[in-house]
């Protein structure tokens, strides 16, 4: 078996504090910079995957916790997309990953990445 493997990650991997608890409640409360959180919606916020596979890995959150999407409310559905639409557009300008859907892996931490997207949505950085 293949293994996907980012040798400047490894420090960070191998040093990196487990935390347990939940994404939907305990993500939210914490600062930005300390859940890694990009962009805050009314819905809906933006996070890098702290264990990324690849740069730019991101998951677009709702605030609501529930089992299933179809409980998600309209609007929180619509702000989901619109913000899963707007990184997409942002990983392709970052050359993270091209129109036809090769991914490039880029050699930066997650700390510049979060800079780089908190920067694409106008927030300032570290």
């Amino acid at each position: 078996m293949d293994h996907l493997w980012t040798p400047w990650r490894y420090a960070y991997v191998t040093g990196a504090d487990q935390k347990s608890g939940c994404i939907f409640c305990d993500a939210p409360k914490e600062s930005d910079q300390e859940a890694r959180i990009v962009h805050r919606g009314a819905h809906c916020y933006v996070i890098l995957n702290t264990y990324p596979y690849t740069n730019g890995h991101v998951m677009v959150v709702p605030y609501a916790h529930l089992d299933e999407l179809q409980n998600l409310p309209v609007d929180a559905a619509h702000e989901m997309m619109v913000l899963t639409q707007r990184m997409e557009r942002w990983a392709a300008d970052a050359n993270f990953v091209s129109v036809i859907g090769e991914t490039r892996v880029l050699p930066e931490t997650l700390d510049v990445t979060w800079d780089r997207i908190r920067k694409a949505f106008g927030i300032g950085g570290l």
